[in-house]
C-alpha cells in the first residue's frame, strides 16, 4: 500500500509544481518530472531496482540510490560554484562602469555634457 501512496504523492507534487511553477522554468520541471516519474516507478517495482543491484553488484538497492544522490549533490555544488563566480565577475563589471560614470559625471563641468 505504501508504494502506491508514495506513488501518488510524487505525482502530485509534479503536477503541482506544473500549474504553478513560471513558463521559464519548464526546463527544470521536465527534469524534476522525469526523477518523480523513475521514483515513482521503482516504488511501485521494487524488484527492478533490487535486479539492477544484482548487476552492479551493490549491495543494497538504497546504496544505488544514496550514490545517485551524492552524484547530484556535487554537481549542484559544482554548478552552484561556478554561477557564483560568474555573478561576481558580472557585479564587479558593474560596479566598475558605474564608478567611471559617476566620476565622469562629477568631473564635468555643469554647463557641458560628458560622452
Amino acid at each position: 500500500m505504501f508504494p502506491i501512496i508514495f506513488a501518488a504523492i510524487l505525482i502530485s507534487i509534479v503536477v503541482f509544481d506544473y500549474i504553478f511553477m513560471h513558463r521559464s522554468n519548464r526546463r527544470v520541471w521536465k527534469f524534476i518530472a522525469g526523477a518523480f516519474g523513475l521514483a515513482a516507478a521503482l516504488a511501485l517495482f521494487p524488484g527492478v531496482l533490487d535486479r539492477v543491484a544484482e548487476t552492479l553488484h551493490v549491495g543494497r538497492p538504497v546504496d544505488i540510490i544514496v550514490y545517485l544522490c551524492c552524484a547530484i549533490l556535487f554537481r549542484e555544488l559544482f554548478l552552484s560554484r561556478a554561477r557564483d563566480y560568474k555573478m561576481n565577475e558580472q557585479l564587479t563589471t558593474l560596479v566598475r562602469e558605474l564608478a567611471i560614470k559617476s566620476a565622469e559625471s562629477v568631473a564635468a563641468p555643469q554647463g557641458t555634457k560628458s560622452k
